[in-house]
């Protein structure tokens, strides 16, 4: 628990880094199953 805690203040600078990257991810998922 204490080493998730450290990932997660390592982590939170890229925040929203990581939060665009998971939506360009669920979009471009999104676009494959489409075709």
């Amino acid at each position: 628990m204490k080493n998730y805690k450290r990932l997660l203040i390592l982590l939170l600078p890229y925040k929203k880094t990581l939060i665009i990257g998971s939506v360009f991810l669920i979009a471009a998922s999104a676009t494959n199953l489409a075709v």
